[in-house]
């Protein structure tokens, strides 16, 4: 299950690459801006330098999921030790410790998704609530399912 999660935030870091690019480098094209409610051109150039900001956000928020997803993966591991000693009790704790600041940043990453996302649907309204509900699927199922995972371990 915790596979899974990590899967999931790695994806919503993939799309929230998608958001940087659409709202920080395509702005330009009617198709970008009515995504988020934005019907004409005027009301689009006023909204430009938000939409650039929010979207080196989430560029932030993606390197930080992504980051976090392959860091976790990268230093994720076992260890068996066939008799207990103090030392191998010593590893075992690296070695299960190890990926945590990993999981730290990928986990912020992630309800900073979230949190974008809500905040996107209560500011929007009725207008952007499929682009919200975008955003914030992923990394909530994933923060679900890592909570989870934690529960039941």
């Amino acid at each position: 299950m915790t596979d899974v999660a990590i899967v999931l935030i790695a994806l919503a870091g993939i799309l929230h690459l998608g958001v940087f690019a659409a709202a920080s480098l395509a702005w330009r094209p009617l198709r970008t801006w009515r995504l988020v409610g934005i019907r004409d051109e005027a009301a689009a150039e006023t909204a430009r330098p938000w939409a650039s900001t929010l979207g080196w956000v989430a560029m932030v928020l993606a390197i930080g999921a992504i980051g976090g997803a392959i860091g976790v993966w990268m230093l994720s591991g076992s260890l068996d030790c066939a008799q207990w000693t103090p030392e191998c009790a010593a590893e075992q704790v690296r070695v299960e410790l190890a990926p945590m600041p990993a999981l730290a940043v990928m986990v912020f990453s992630a309800a900073g998704m979230v949190v974008t996302a809500i905040a996107l649907a209560v500011a929007g309204g009725r207008a952007v609530m499929r682009a919200a509900a975008v955003q914030g699927i992923l990394p909530a199922l994933g923060l679900i399912l890592l909570a989870i995972g934690a529960l039941t371990r």
